[in-house]
């Protein structure tokens, strides 16, 4: 990769937000997106959450939630 290209990647990273199931933004330090190695394959994403406590505490959503391959995970 070329320097302009990773700088144009950074550019964009920077402007990601995680949400919690209400809509209300997540104070992360880093969000981080990994493509698959071919057009099928899964994007991966990976956060880490700022370890400040936030203003106003995240609820848990009362619906079951489906993971990215569209597995019931318990909410």
């Amino acid at each position: 990769m070329s320097a302009i290209a990773l700088a144009a990647a950074q550019e964009l990273a920077n402007h990601l937000e995680l949400r919690d199931a209400q809509g209300r933004p997540l104070h992360t330090d880093w969000i981080n997106i990994f493509g698959g190695r071919t057009p099928g394959d899964p994007i991966s994403v990976m956060a880490t959450l700022h370890h400040a406590p936030s203003a106003t505490p995240a609820s848990i959503p009362e619906r079951g939630v489906e993971d990215s391959g569209g597995n019931s995970l318990a909410g």
